[in-house]
């Protein structure tokens, strides 16, 4: 009966081991942190991207803000994220008009006069957390990713490149903006027209792919 006992204490022993080992995430020391928040995010493999352009006028240069958003982030990070208007069952999806146009989808939250553009997380899977200076950063693998670019009338084409190439690093795993001012870096707020990536907004986020 004793051998029985502990024979069984052993087995539920190992079990309790397996089970914490695949409860264990990974985890690692970051290099780089430019973010204002304690969250950034990935892909497991390279996401494509549907979207659908409401606003017809050719001013509004959705589209091709979009691929250059994939292209920029695609040679940062290595992945091959490809921009179509047929694969709707795409990951990503984003959306170009007006306010009043992305309003009447219903999809979002009524879109603020001021806005720009727009990036939310419908779906992702927490996997644990790396640490910075000894702080830590929770880290998520995207599902689903749906957002907006806004057509304004005091946007330019180059305003439009930037913005889409700013959510689309949104999409890609960069969480917030960048921690302190940098007027010149893709990742920063508001109607700006540069369309580079820096060493630190690629160092940033291509350190966790």
């Amino acid at each position: 009966m004793q051998k029985v006992r502990k024979l069984l204490v052993i087995t539920i022993g190992m079990l309790m081991f397996s089970v914490v080992l695949s409860l264990t995430v990974h985890a690692a020391t970051l290099s780089y942190w430019y973010s204002d928040k304690d969250v950034i995010g990935k892909w497991e493999t390279s996401p494509s991207v549907w979207y659908k352009k409401i606003d017809q006028s050719a001013a509004f240069s959705f589209l091709s803000g979009l691929i250059h958003g994939a292209d920029i982030w695609n040679a940062a990070l290595g992945t091959s994220v490809t921009v179509s208007s047929s694969n709707s069952s795409a990951p990503i999806k984003y959306y170009g008009g007006t306010k009043e146009q992305l309003d009447a989808l219903n999809l979002f939250d009524p879109v603020a006069t001021d806005d720009l553009g727009c990036t939310e997380y419908t779906d992702t899977s927490y996997k644990g957390t790396h640490t910075f200076n000894g702080v830590k950063k929770s880290w998520y693998l995207h599902k689903k990713i749906t957002g907006y670019v806004v057509s304004r009338t005091d946007m330019n084409a180059n305003n439009y490149t930037k913005t889409a190439s700013h959510e689309m690093g949104h999409a890609m795993g960069w969480r917030g903006h960048p921690s302190t001012e940098h007027p010149t870096w893709v990742m920063e707020q508001g109607i700006l027209e540069n369309k580079t990536l820096s060493t630190g907004e690629k160092k940033h986020l291509s350190q966790i792919y």
